[in-house]
């Protein structure tokens, strides 16, 4: 009895010695792994980055006295940039250029030629001056009254409107029935200037105040093409055309409208309209005239007139 006791006893003993040794000998283990050090990397990095800025072949080498950009991203008016010819770099304008630029190769670029031995570098900020274009860009009003003459347009009932908040409707977009109101106020501008071509200013006060022989509208059509929302401001034109019924008496014409959102920068609705010349004196329809037709004939633009 007392044998096995001392037999278990030893057993144990070793069970105990054995399991130290495994526990030395992971610690030996994991005591021989080098230890991570973040500092010796970032270290390495900023070393191969410095290493890049000295290297004259590399992309990021900044030249002995240079400054890089201020900023990773280019500066706002490089929006601005466009080509104005095949062998002229982008941007850069050809009366820009000196007589030494000019002769170079055809496809090379004054900034991608080879400098001079001692040339001094372009800065970054230097080569966007170069880059900018040397004319203003066109505002969005020219542009948009540009579109509108180009579609025929007559300048003379031009009506610029501003979107106000309350022109919104519970489906947060310019309410349709508004766009009546926008076209009526162009319409009346160009009625305005139609008048005094006629007569001068007194027919002008005439026709605003249904004295005489005026205009009324007869019907209209809308068609909405984009919603519009505020803040926005619209320009608004009209123009005659001779439409698609031949059987108008003289007493009737048409007129087309259109309306250009500055901030969609293109035609958002449009409307087509019939005008009936009206005496005011007798309240009845009537023809206007011979002189009255050769005016009103003579502000159909060439696109518009069909023959009929």
């Amino acid at each position: 009895m007392r044998r096995a006791v001392m037999l278990s006893n030893a057993t144990a003993l070793s069970l105990s010695a054995l399991r130290c040794q495994a526990f030395v000998g992971s610690c030996s283990i994991r005591s021989a792994r080098k230890p991570y050090s973040g500092s010796a990397r970032s270290y390495s990095s900023i070393k191969a980055l410095q290493d890049a800025f000295r290297d004259p072949s590399s992309p990021f080498h900044l030249p002995p006295g240079t400054q890089g950009p201020a900023s990773p991203d280019p500066p706002p008016d490089a929006e601005l940039l466009h080509t104005s010819a095949s062998n002229t770099p982008v941007g850069l304008p050809e009366e820009s250029l000196s007589s030494q630029d000019q002769s170079a190769p055809t496809g090379e670029s004054p900034l991608t030629t080879k400098p001079e031995p001692n040339a001094t570098p372009l800065s970054m900020a230097e080569k966007w001056t170069l880059l900018k274009p040397s004319h203003p860009s066109k505002s969005i009003e020219e542009r948009a009254r540009e579109h509108m003459i180009k579609g025929g347009f007559d300048p003379d009932s031009f009506w610029e409107q501003k979107v106000v908040w309350g022109d919104h409707d519970a489906f947060q977009h310019v309410n349709n029935v508004r766009y009546v109101r926008f076209f009526e106020s162009s319409r009346i501008q160009w009625m305005q200037a139609l008048a005094r071509e006629i007569g001068g200013p007194q027919r002008e006060a005439a026709i605003l105040r249904a004295k005489g022989v005026g205009l009324i509208l007869k019907s209209i059509s809308i068609d909405y093409k984009a919603p519009v929302t505020f803040p926005d401001t619209l320009l608004v034109a009209h123009k005659v055309h001779t439409g698609t019924r031949p059987t108008l008496s003289w007493s009737h014409f048409h007129l087309s409208g259109a309306i250009y959102s500055y901030a969609h920068k293109r035609v958002v609705t449009t409307c087509d309209s019939i005008l009936v010349w009206y005496d005011y004196d007798k309240l009845q329809k009537c023809d206007p005239g011979k002189k009255v037709r050769e005016i009103l004939d003579r502000r159909i633009s060439r696109r518009d007139r069909i023959s009929i």
